[in-house]
């Protein structure tokens, strides 16, 4: 698992977006919404295994243990976003 600055998610398109805050709002375009505890479990929703994969919350600290699970699971290319929504946000308003 890697993590990806904000300022580099342009580069790595086509992103798959796992959120797995409980609640979200629309400062990334999400594909999937999940939580750490079914990633963990591994009752895991349909994600695609050839795309990467950004998993996202609100600080960065979650979605990288779920970043690993998901790595664990056998998906090949997941990134964790640095800092989580929040940074992503201050990159935004530059």
């Amino acid at each position: 698992m890697t993590s990806l600055k904000p300022e580099d998610i342009a580069q790595k398109q086509p992103l798959h977006v796992v959120d797995i805050r409980p609640l979200t709002d629309d400062v990334l375009e999400v594909n999937t919404h999940t939580s750490v505890d079914a990633i963990q479990t591994g009752s895991l929703p349909d994600l695609p295994r050839d795309t990467p994969l950004l998993v996202i919350c609100q600080y960065g600290r979650v979605s990288e243990l779920a970043a690993a699970y998901l790595e664990a699971a056998g998906f090949c290319e997941v990134y964790n976003l640095a800092g989580g929504v929040q940074a992503y946000r201050r990159y935004l308003a530059g």
